[in-house]
């Protein structure tokens, strides 16, 4: 099996469904499919899809699909698609 993403790969793997770590908060979230919330993640007022948000990770305001964002990662009032954001990283508009 071939994936061309490592998005590709979380949704092979989950099938459709999502998991939410229980340490992560995802107040007002949208969370759509093949969605994986590591722990510590701070997910607010945001639409997330087939995506994957690595340990501290915060995305607030933001529509986020098909995309990587690695751990302690700040994401705010952005649209993102198909985005591998490295970690430590600080972006909002």
């Amino acid at each position: 099996m071939r994936f061309e993403t490592g998005s590709d790969a979380v949704a092979w793997h989950l099938d459709g469904e999502s998991y939410i770590h229980p340490t992560a908060n995802t107040a007002q979230a949208d969370i759509g499919e093949n969605v994986q919330v590591m722990a510590d993640a701070d997910i607010r007022n945001s639409t997330i899809e087939n995506s994957v948000i690595f340990p501290e990770g915060s995305v607030i305001d933001c529509e986020i699909r098909r995309t990587i964002i690695d751990k302690d990662t700040s994401m705010e009032s952005l649209r993102l698609s198909g985005a591998v954001i490295g970690a430590h990283t600080r972006m909002s508009r």
